[in-house]
């Protein structure tokens, strides 16, 4: 019996007082009031629609304490599981986040009753720090019907865990594990996954099991892609699916000429990587609408030629070493051999550019070999050309650039968002 358990308290008729737990937000209806007394627990867990159509258990208070310290443990367990039988065939969508409460066998029990009872009608499922490899198995050998998957410190091994081939309908995957993930032969038998991201990865390279999947999205954080055949060889395997490929601090030093066998991309993220160019072969990928080198200090430029075959919507720079914009076609590429594409100006839609050196400019009469200030000084008249031009994010503008701004403000009349060294000057 909790504290308020006395008769005046479960006296309440349940009408008013599911008319007051209405009015209240979902984290006092499924926390607050249950800690009142088991009857208006009930009350209020019987009248939580939105709680059902996506079950966090961590507002069920059950779920948001130490379990090791209730002597009534089993009681609510059995009053609980009942409760989640009733309506477990509405649940499509669950998530539970947990600490790591090293000795708490009551708390794995619990979760291995919930992953029975509901797993085998989940959808989309969100597991996070969860303390037992064996309550994640639980969870994905019944997962016949999941399509959506977070997984993100499970346990304590850096192995998919193998009950992962039983998810046989999973189109999305989110990965993330604090000691690397080593081993991912899990992956193979998931033939339907179309979107894979994994964090905290050590792989050296793009494992060849993925090259077998339908995988229209890979998304791959802190990896170590450092060497120069971190792409397999034969990849042109993923040309007709791979939409998106994002690959942010991974410690790319060199980015492979075989990119370009990709030709379904529509987006390509390489931010905070270590490369020092881009390969011209990537002008073939003909979709490209994305390009974002942001964080990319020791990019210097972007070649002509490279972006003027592409028909790109959005450009990141932003705090990259490219202190000048892609020439566009009609301006200096008009006549190249071999250049024949679109002017990607009159696509962009969006730019984020900021070079830390436009503040660090030396006087033109330095004479120590670093370009002269002139040259250092951003040129942002090609953005004249721009007519589709919705966002501009620019950092690291020097005071001088000023006039070239209030140019672009006037003349630039379909911006909706002009943002110079953190203030929005058009929103």
């Amino acid at each position: 019996m909790l504290a308020g358990d006395q008769p005046g308290w479960a006296s309440v008729p349940r009408e008013p007082l599911v008319l007051i737990f209405a009015a209240l937000p979902l984290p006092d209806r499924t926390l607050t009031i249950g800690a009142v007394c088991s009857w208006w627990r009930s009350v209020s867990l019987d009248h939580v629609s939105d709680l059902l159509q996506d079950l966090s258990l961590n507002r069920v208070p059950l779920f948001a304490q130490r379990t090791w310290f209730l002597t009534n443990f089993h009681q609510q367990l059995a009053s609980f599981v009942g409760w989640l039988l009733r309506r477990s065939g509405g649940i499509r969508r669950l998530s539970l986040t947990t600490e790591r409460w090293q000795g708490d066998d009551q708390a794995v029990n619990l979760r291995l009753a919930v992953a029975e009872v509901v797993g085998p009608r989940l959808e989309v499922l969100r597991l996070v720090c969860t303390d037992s490899g064996h309550a994640t198995s639980a969870f994905l050998s019944a997962g016949c019907c999941l399509r959506e998957l977070q997984l993100d410190y499970w346990g304590r091994s850096n192995r998919l865990p193998a009950a992962l081939a039983a998810c046989t309908a999973l189109t999305k995957l989110s990965v993330q594990c604090s000691g690397g993930l080593e081993h991912c032969q899990a992956l193979s038998s998931l033939a339907a996954l179309q979107d894979l991201s994994v964090c905290d990865c050590n792989w050296q390279s793009i494992p060849g099991a993925l090259l077998r999947l339908p995988l229209t999205r890979l998304h791959l954080r802190f990896a170590d892609l450092s060497g120069t055949d971190w792409l397999p060889a034969d990849a042109a395997r993923l040309a007709t699916s791979l939409q998106e490929l994002s690959l942010p601090g991974c410690q790319i030093c060199t980015v492979p000429w075989q990119l370009a066998q990709l030709t379904a991309l529509t987006s390509l993220m390489l931010d905070r990587n270590y490369f020092r160019s881009l390969p011209t072969s990537l002008s073939r990928l003909s979709r490209l609408q994305a390009l974002s080198c942001e964080g990319c200090s020791n990019l210097l430029e972007l070649p002509d030629a490279l972006v003027a075959n592409l028909p790109l919507r959005s450009l990141n720079l932003q705090y990259s070493g490219v202190l000048r914009l892609p020439v566009p076609q009609n301006q200096a590429l008009k006549g190249v051999a071999g250049v024949d594409g679109v002017d990607y100006m009159r696509h962009l839609t969006e730019l984020r550019w900021g070079v830390a050196e436009w503040e660090q400019r030396r006087p033109a009469a330095d004479l120590s070999g670093v370009p002269a200030a002139a040259e250092r000084r951003p040129d942002l008249l090609p953005l004249l050309q721009a007519p589709c031009l919705r966002v501009l994010r620019l950092s690291h503008l020097p005071a001088d650039s000023q006039p070239q701004v209030e140019m672009l403000r006037q003349r630039l009349h379909q911006l909706q968002r002009l943002v110079v060294n953190s203030a929005v000057l058009v929103e």
